[in-house]
């Protein structure tokens, strides 16, 4: 087989394979509402070693997508742990902006639109950061903390 077979193969087996975990993601929480606790198919991501906790009453420690409905919460997360951010498609939203390192925000892109925003959230330094984001119409804003522990 030639190089260019091989590749041609490699991106057609890509495809197929975002195709499939597209076609079998579970449909969005209702807009305002808790996160589900599926876990997230639209990202390739390993699943998150430490699921996350939250200081106040809110998604149970076995939620791994956290939406709109979670802002003003403080979620826990151990350090290299993750978990999705979905945001409605019912709001145009602004990109989000973190304060702090201790997390990364990586967007989460769909082949089709699922009717939401997605980033995963990525622990990586123990301590504090917070994920800001402004929707419209509104004025619709989003603001969580989200701690990593060492």
């Amino acid at each position: 087989m030639t190089r260019m077979h091989m590749c041609r193969a490699a991106v057609v087996t890509l495809i197929l394979g975002v195709a499939a975990a597209a076609c079998s993601g579970s449909p969005e929480s209702a807009p305002g509402g808790g996160g589900t606790t599926e876990p997230s198919r639209g990202s390739s991501a390993p699943a998150s070693p430490a699921p996350p906790r939250t200081s106040e009453p809110g998604p149970s420690a076995s939620t791994s997508i956290l939406t709109e409905g979670d802002s003003g919460r403080t979620v826990t997360l151990g350090r290299g742990g993750t978990v999705q951010l979905r945001l409605s498609g019912r709001w145009r939203w602004e990109a989000p902006s973190v304060d702090g390192d201790s997390i990364v925000l990586v967007r989460v892109d769909y082949e089709s639109d699922p009717g939401f925003r997605a980033w995963e959230v990525r622990a990586v330094h123990p301590g504090d950061a917070v994920i800001r984001t402004n929707g419209r119409p509104g004025p619709r804003s989003f603001r969580m903390t989200v701690h990593v522990d060492g």
